[in-house]
């Protein structure tokens, strides 16, 4: 038996994905000030365009980070 999707519930899956990966952007940049202090607009700006593999790739390599230029140099070599 298929299940038939009406265009309500894509949306709200869609806006939902679009919610959770705000989400996620915004732990990130929290998780950043918390190590760095201050974040320069570039770096928020490089974090909101990450996609949902991006976030996750940025996740684990957060932890590799010793300055906000290790931190730069990650978002240009992924971007």
């Amino acid at each position: 038996m298929s299940s038939y999707v009406t265009s309500v519930e894509r949306l709200a899956k869609e806006e939902g994905l679009k919610e959770g990966l705000a989400h996620e952007q915004r732990l990130i940049l929290k998780q950043l000030q918390k190590r760095f202090g201050s974040v320069p607009t570039e770096v928020e700006e490089a974090v909101k365009k990450l996609d949902v593999d991006g976030l996750e790739s940025f996740g684990e390599a957060i932890f590799d980070f010793n300055s906000i230029d290790d931190l730069l140099a990650w978002l240009l070599t992924e971007a």
